[in-house]
């Protein structure tokens, strides 16, 4: 059991705090939001990849935040 509870505090730290998140968060919104990668209609695959990341990582910064805000 110990084990397990250092792994989820290393984890913790390095997934940052509340404010850290919400930051990368907000900051993920107001700059790349409007600007997001276009590789052209011959390349639709990669835009969607890169889609899928951006959101990925918009909704990986909120749940941590949300997360870190109710622990």
């Amino acid at each position: 059991m110990l084990v397990l509870s250092n792994i989820f505090n290393g984890l913790q730290v390095i997934n940052g705090g509340f404010l850290l998140n919400l930051i990368q968060f907000l900051t993920m919104i107001t700059l790349f939001l409007g600007r997001l990668p276009d590789y052209g209609p011959d390349d639709k695959e990669r835009t969607s990849q890169a889609l899928f990341i951006f959101y990925g990582l918009l909704v990986y910064h909120l749940f941590f935040a949300i997360i870190r805000y109710a622990g």
